[in-house]
């Protein structure tokens, strides 16, 4: 007999739900990256988004997009449409900084360090 599978469980919140129960009063980035659920972590966090105008730094990947019903132009149209983030600058071809008033011809965005 094989041994038994471990089970956990874990509790999930909405970045909204965390900054508003944790009464947040500044956002200046937010960066996460979290394997096909990218999307999901941006739609619950669209207040935080429209209140904060916080840098956006993302992984986007379509075929890990592609696993939740979502692709990348999902992602993009949302962030336009819903979060009104009209620039976005490309790092490479799946992680990417957006922000509402991101003015790319002035060099004044800020200089982004991550692991």
């Amino acid at each position: 007999m094989g041994t038994r599978s471990e089970s956990f469980e874990y509790l999930f919140t909405t970045i909204d739900h965390f900054i508003d129960e944790n009464n947040i009063t500044k956002i200046d980035a937010i960066k996460f990256d979290v394997d096909s659920y990218d999307f999901e972590v941006l739609q619950g966090a669209i207040n935080t988004i429209k209140r904060f105008d916080p840098y956006i730094i993302i992984e986007i990947n379509n075929e890990a997009l592609s696993k939740r019903g979502f692709s990348e132009i999902d992602v993009f149209k949302w962030l336009y449409s819903e979060a009104e983030y009209r620039t976005t600058c490309i790092f490479d071809e799946e992680n990417y900084l957006s922000k509402q008033n991101l003015n790319i011809n002035d060099n004044s965005y800020p200089n982004v360090w991550s692991l």
